[in-house]
């Protein structure tokens, strides 16, 4: 399995996310957006203003951000460019 950090490149050699997510729930969109960029948990939770942890909680769907989190995280994943477009 490689790194995290390999799978942009991964995903722009393929043309493709090799990867199967649904997007529906904020959890696997969270996974989608650290898989796509390459973004280890404390990267995204630096990004975030959280704790590696509090992110590695909402991908899990063990906690959920609270309204200001949720907004800056939303914002950033629909600001995105997605490799797969």
């Amino acid at each position: 399995m490689p790194q995290i950090n390999h799978y942009p490149a991964i995903i722009k050699f393929l043309g493709y996310s090799p990867s199967d997510y649904t997007e529906h729930e904020l959890p696997q969109r969270i996974l989608k957006y650290r898989t796509e960029y390459g973004l280890s948990h404390k990267k995204l939770g630096k990004i975030i203003g959280v704790d590696a942890s509090t992110i590695s909680s909402w991908e899990r769907g063990i906690h959920k951000p609270n309204n200001d989190k949720l907004r800056l995280l939303e914002s950033i994943i629909h600001s995105s460019t997605s490799y797969l477009n």
